[in-house]
């Protein structure tokens, strides 16, 4: 399920849902590094002005290392 939606993402990247989506598929697993690596491919990837919901959970996943 991971791979197929990343692969719709780098596919449709302005899918800001999506990316959350994913990173929080991804740290649920435990993969907090993963998740981070996709908020930032998210936010690299699609337009500046629908970037704000990655950035503040990127940011919230760097504040709390522990998660």
């Amino acid at each position: 399920m991971i791979e197929r939606l990343a692969t719709r993402l780098e596919e449709n990247p302005d899918d800001a849902e999506g990316w959350m989506m994913l990173a929080r598929s991804q740290a649920s697993l435990g993969n907090r590094e993963a998740a981070i690596a996709a908020l930032e491919r998210g936010i690299s990837l699609m337009d500046p002005s629908k970037a704000a919901p990655l950035q503040a959970m990127l940011d919230n996943l760097r504040a709390r290392p522990n998660l």
